[in-house]
């Protein structure tokens, strides 16, 4: 596979990461951490996603 396709699936899998986490967020039923967590992602990246969202959980 050439390196342009991995990325393009690497940046297709994060996107949907994300909109789940979005979507999680929104619930409002687990924490930051409990998404980064599930979602294998860092909490940074889910409190900026919070953040763009304005859906800060605690």
């Amino acid at each position: 596979m050439c390196k342009a396709m991995e990325d393009m699936i690497i940046d297709f899998v994060m996107e949907d990461k994300k909109n789940s986490a979005i979507r999680m967020l929104r619930a409002g039923k687990l924490s930051e951490n409990d998404i980064a967590e599930y979602l294998d992602l860092s909490t940074d990246v889910i409190e900026e996603l919070a953040k763009q969202e304005e859906l800060l959980v605690k």
